[in-house]
């Protein structure tokens, strides 16, 4: 199993979190090669990662990507960190040797194995798996040209490397990206959405599971992707029910002082296991977390206000972040 990560030096401590979870619930797998795309890393941010890696008996590949914003000719990725894009040059990155790989943002835990997801039969003409995000409103999908199409979470990406090598997609994206620079919200997520558009094959949701499915019902979800067609109800409760790899999306994220994630104590027990055990929490996030916890009590019967709500902070949200970083 190869599985692939991209960071910089500030977010050694989530790495360390999420490949620990990945190796205590995938210990029946054979192998697993772990690679990570590195901006800036320190040598003991590499030495305390190599350290954990074998620790488990696993490998891993720290592959140097500092320099890999030219190939993005001056981009601006707004409210996200850069090496955000640095996943849509995995085939130059990864040796000729892996034909497949997933990749996982450092923002997750792995909470049960991944064999089914790696045993996964990828149709022919799909470059990769991805899972479904159906919160997308019209106005994106309209600029990306998705109204008729689905629109994909990138957390979590299960490729082909083969056909990802054939089809030229790192060419295809990063021209992508040069064209609509200024139409893109989610930068690589959008790009891998809009660009690859019809190469993609939706994966059960408990490969990208978020906080989204404890707040929107099915029924509501389903009639968001309308006409599009949306998961099977039965696979989708089912999935939702049993995640797999669990993605911290939004702002509620458990390294935040008063973080109200469901996830938040599992995050912190695998934090605890690796070289970063005691890192404090990131502070000044108490006051928001209240009003979180207090919004999704009042707007859980009315998934609709919500949802009008939450869309129309993203673009505040983002703004934010862009100048703070």
């Amino acid at each position: 199993m190869n599985v692939l990560f991209a960071i910089d030096d500030n977010f050694a401590p989530q790495l360390s979190t999420t490949i620990i979870s990945l190796c205590e619930n995938n210990r029946d797998a054979e192998d697993i090669h772990l690679y990570v795309l590195g901006m800036g890393l320190a040598e003991q941010t590499i030495a305390n990662l190599a350290g954990l890696v074998q620790r488990y008996g696993r490998e891993l590949d720290v592959i140097d990507a500092g320099n890999f914003m030219e190939s993005f000719d001056g981009f601006d990725t707004g409210g996200w960190n850069q090496v955000v894009l640095a996943r849509l040059l995995m085939g130059s990155y990864l040796p000729e040797s892996v034909h497949r790989v997933i990749y996982l943002d450092a923002d997750m835990i792995v909470v049960d194995t991944l064999r089914p997801l790696w045993e996964t039969e990828l149709a022919p003409g799909k470059v990769l798996g991805a899972v479904i995000e159906a919160t997308i409103d019209d106005g994106r999908l309209q600029t990306l040209n998705l109204t008729d199409s689905w629109y994909f979470n990138a957390g979590m990406l299960l490729v082909n490397l083969d056909r990802w090598r054939e089809e030229g997609c790192e060419r295809r994206l990063v021209e992508y990206c040069r064209v609509n620079r200024d139409h893109l919200t989610a930068n690589d997520q959008d790009a891998i959405s809009g660009e690859l558009k019809g190469q993609i094959q939706p994966v059960p949701v408990s490969y990208n599971w978020g906080n989204t499915y404890e707040f929107y019902p099915y029924r509501f979800l389903k009639g968001l992707m309308d006409p599009v067609p949306y998961y099977p109800e039965d696979e989708y409760e089912y999935a939702v029910a049993h995640p797999a790899v669990v993605h911290f999306w939004g702002e509620d994220k458990p390294w935040r002082e008063g973080s109200t994630h469901t996830f938040a104590a599992d995050y912190d027990r695998y934090l605890s296991m690796g070289p970063y055990a005691g890192t404090p929490k990131v502070q000044g996030w108490t006051g928001y977390f209240k009003a979180w916890k207090a919004f999704n009590v009042l707007t859980y019967p009315f998934p609709g206000l919500r949802y009008r709500i939450i869309t129309a902070l993203v673009p505040k949200m983002l703004a934010r972040r862009a100048k703070n970083k």
